[in-house]
């Protein structure tokens, strides 16, 4: 068996073993600390970017950057610019602080931020599949009131736990020199529960809990295509990039089951049996379309500088038919970001590491009673190479950031997040040209 030959089973097998993870629930569920946000909606979005566009702010639907060796997760189009077979996986830390009126909680949590695998069919054509994160349901929240001309206090408490993932199966080409178009086909799944508590404390044995669980499944498939434009300015000395992307508004398919349960002292109540208000009802939830135009200037091999524009139509989001007007609301977000590499010639190895940096802002899909919750995050970057030659690379992305304000209405979350991942690369479908 030949050493190409070899290279390739290894890669179908990765992509069995990606099928394999995409048909377990429970492959990104434990999420990544306490949001009360993601309550709301389908919880708490992801996003596509991999960590080289983390550490540029989210920005780079434009372009990828000149190594070609890490992958873009922002626009399918730019995957046929990566013409190394690329495997990247990594992971995501977070420490929170949640902070409502008289209350606050720290959280830190980890989990998986990506897998991806990506190699070029032809010079023009280069195919990838990945699995990712699409969003977490996450939150754990209590609070306390008195019963009316009582001593007695009843406690309020809501938790939920969940997530829905993303498995990509995704296509880049170039058409003619300057123009690359793409698509991803991707396969949204997951399930989510959700349950809702109170409590009358007497301080007795009469102390009685309502408690409502509700568990939903989701799943469909649905699609995004992009563009990406290079043009060169002064003799190719730089680049003027253009890109977007749009991802159709499909629907999921959803099962939902609700039960009711009595409980006294955290035991069920004698000659009691939950009661089983909805099981495996089947809808729909109607997701929203997105789409994100970006542009940037490249002096190649030297800097990168981005900026991108997103909107989302969460107007249109509806749950079994139901509109969500006063939990979520359509957004647009701005994304900027930067990449750097002192000397791509140097034999110094500080000046072959890509430096990263930018922010984005804007108010988040969150919209609790019609309150609008704005998201601000700046974030830092390393792309290190590592292996022989500088054949990989280890990227490191530090975001720091804060939604919402503690108000009435709203609570505000401030967060320091890293992501690590780990991107090798090889020749593997490259034949090697003698002159």
């Amino acid at each position: 068996m030949t050493s190409d030959t070899k290279k390739l089973k290894y890669s179908f097998r990765f992509v069995f073993v990606l099928v394999c993870l995409a048909t377990t629930k429970e492959v990104c569920a434990q999420g990544i600390g306490n949001s009360p946000y993601s309550i709301l909606g389908v919880g708490d979005l992801q996003g596509t970017a991999f960590s080289m566009n983390e550490g540029t702010g989210g920005a780079g639907v434009s372009s990828n950057f000149f190594n070609g060796k890490q992958l873009n997760g922002l626009n399918p189009a730019l995957l046929v610019r990566t013409r190394f077979t690329s495997f990247e996986f990594g992971g995501t830390v977070q420490l929170k602080d949640v902070t409502a009126a008289g209350a606050a909680q720290q959280d830190l949590a980890a989990n998986l931020s990506h897998i991806a695998l990506s190699f070029p069919i032809t010079p023009r054509w280069s195919s990838g599949v990945s699995i990712k994160p699409y969003s977490y349901v996450d939150y754990n929240t209590n609070s306390k009131s008195m019963v009316a001309g009582t001593n007695y206090p009843t406690i309020y408490s809501f938790s939920g736990k969940g997530a829905i993932n993303r498995v990509a199966w995704t296509n880049g080409f170039a058409i003619g020199k300057y123009v690359n178009i793409g698509m991803d086909i991707f396969y949204l799944f997951g399930n989510i529960n959700k349950s809702s508590e109170v409590s009358v404390i007497t301080g007795d044995d009469n102390d009685n809990t309502v408690g409502i669980n509700e568990k939903l499944n989701v799943k469909n498939v649905s699609g995004r295509g992009g563009v990406a434009v290079r043009l060169p300015l002064k003799k190719d000395k730089v680049l003027l990039n253009v890109g977007g992307t749009y991802t159709y508004g499909n629907f999921l398919f959803a099962k939902k089951s609700t039960v009711y349960e009595l409980s006294q002292n955290s035991f069920p109540l004698p000659n009691y049996d939950p009661d089983t208000l909805q099981k495996d009802v089947k809808g729909y939830i109607d997701m929203p379309y997105q789409f994100r135009v970006g542009t940037s200037l490249e002096l190649p091999f030297k800097l990168l500088v981005s900026a991108d524009y997103e909107y989302t139509d969460w107007n249109s989001y509806r749950s079994f038919g139901n509109p969500e007007s006063n939990q979520v609301a359509s957004n647009g977000r701005y994304y900027f970001g930067a990449e750097w590499i002192p000397s791509i010639r140097s034999q110094r190895y500080l000046d072959l590491v890509s430096y990263r940096a930018g922010f984005n802002f804007g108010p988040s899909q969150y919209a609790p009673s019609g309150t609008r919750i704005n998201e601000t995050n700046v974030t830092l970057g390393l792309g290190l190479p590592i292996g022989r030659g500088g054949g990989g690379m280890l990227s490191l992305a530090f975001t720091g950031g804060q939604r919402g304000v503690v108000s009435p209405n709203s609570i505000r979350e401030r967060y320091l997040r890293m992501t690590v991942a780990w991107a090798f690369v090889d020749n593997w479908f490259v034949k090697p040209r003698l002159d």
